[in-house]
């Protein structure tokens, strides 16, 4: 890090599926350097408890980055779990939270996901917390300077370890914009992750992602329609986030460091997908940034994604 940066752990169980952090104010990490912090679990009964971890810049906690993957900690020396009536035997592990419309449903089952250079193809490595299989898709989505929606181009199913794509596809591959998307678990309950591709001169290479995986913070999703808009058909670039609390949030458009649209600052509800769009009509080529800032319960999150006007 260039700048002093700070870390804290949200606190160690999950309340309607919304950690809480816990106090960080001796947690601070000088520059460029690691720390270890041990945290001490205090009036839990046994049983299994999860907690993450978030970056945050200054050190006093202005700005915070995304929560890490989900961990788990077992509390092993306390009280046991009082025996519920009926004379069955005690949990060891902490009840179910009650049913709650703004319970998150985006806990990780991905340990990693990513695709890799590989020649003229990608190698896929992936892991999952669960064990399940996962598919993993290529769309495709422009052609030259043609924009259109997402074709998916290849799919590979039921995968359980790393594997190599050799980039051929029944479909003539061209140059353009793509994506592969990773998925795993079921309809009611899954992880989606997706990482941006740009094919050239016969070869693929990882570009700036256009979309951030859904998370339990105050952002919960946040994605751009497509890798890349404008073009012979001047396609507009949709904008779409949805939050877990409500809250207010700005969107600004920058190409470099010039701003080319500001969205207005508005208060958004939680639970919903809002929606924006800019026109392409007048706007120069080259790599657009997108930054999302949501501000809420003192706390300022800042999520950038890109698209690149054909």
């Amino acid at each position: 890090a260039s700048q002093p940066c700070g870390w804290y752990i949200d606190d160690v169980e999950i309340a309607g599926g919304t950690f809480k952090p816990v106090d960080r104010s001796n947690q601070i990490a000088d520059v460029g350097q690691f720390f270890e912090g041990t945290y001490t679990v205090r009036g839990r009964q046994k049983g299994l408890y999860a907690y993450r971890v978030r970056g945050l810049y200054p050190p006093d906690g202005e700005y915070e980055g995304p929560p890490s993957n989900i961990r788990v900690v077992d509390v092993t020396s306390g009280a046991n779990p009082p025996a519920p009536p009926g004379g069955n035997p005690p949990r060891t592990d902490p009840a179910p939270p009650p049913t709650d419309p703004q319970a998150c449903p985006f806990a990780p089952k991905f340990r990693t996901a990513k695709a890799i250079r590989r020649g003229r193809g990608l190698a896929f490595d992936f892991s999952t917390f669960t064990g399940q299989p996962a598919r993993i898709d290529v769309f495709q989505a422009s052609r030259g300077t043609r924009v259109f929606r997402a074709r998916r181009v290849a799919r590979f199913a039921g995968r359980t370890k790393a594997f190599a794509w050799n980039g051929r596809s029944r479909r003539r591959l061209t140059s353009g914009f793509y994506f592969a998307r990773f998925m795993t678990g079921d309809a009611e309950d899954n992880d989606i992750r997706r990482v941006t591709l740009q094919r050239s001169k016969g070869r693929f290479r990882i570009v700036r992602p256009h979309y951030r995986r859904s998370t339990c913070g105050v952002l919960r999703t946040f994605k751009l329609s497509s890798p890349a808009f404008g073009g012979r058909n001047r396609k507009r670039l949709g904008v779409a986030y949805r939050l877990g609390a409500e809250a207010r949030v700005s969107v600004v458009v920058r190409r470099g460091k010039k701003v080319i649209r500001r969205f207005k600052a508005r208060n958004r509800s939680a639970a919903v997908v809002h929606r924006l769009s800019l026109r392409p009509r007048g706007l120069p080529r080259g790599l657009y940034r997108v930054t999302v800032t949501v501000a809420a319960a003192g706390r300022t999150t800042r999520s950038p994604l890109y698209s690149r006007k054909l």
